[in-house]
């Protein structure tokens, strides 16, 4: 399974790095910005991607849109400070699966992507 994290905060795609590291069937792709989302999303078949909602150059929205004229099965989960609201509302009418409310725990975490993988 190919997991693309994408989020601007160094510490979040560590969390998601560090998660990862022991499972011999994912392959984690990182982007710092949405601009290299779509760069690894064109170049990569990408399973899930786990998008933040404010990254520099494209924002987790424009990657979601974009991304789906690449790849209309790839999944997408939303990453974003604001857990209800217009952000989360925006995620997933854009097709967003669910939202991972950011900062979280390792404990969290793993509830979310048990839940979800």
């Amino acid at each position: 399974m190919n997991i693309l994290i994408a989020d601007d905060a160094l510490f979040i795609r560590e969390k998601f790095r560090t998660f990862f590291k022991d499972l011999t069937d994912v392959t984690l792709f990182e982007a710092s910005n949405g601009e290299e989302a779509i760069k690894h999303i064109k170049e990569n078949i990408i399973d899930i991607a786990m998008v933040d909602a404010v990254m520099p150059l494209k924002s987790g929205l424009e990657v979601i849109n974009e991304a789906k004229k690449i790849n209309e099965d790839l999944i997408f989960y939303g990453l974003t400070t604001q857990e209800r609201g217009a952000t989360r509302n925006k995620f997933l009418e854009a097709g967003a699966v669910d939202i991972l409310k950011k900062p979280f725990t390792n404990d969290e975490l793993h509830s979310f992507l048990k839940g979800h993988l």
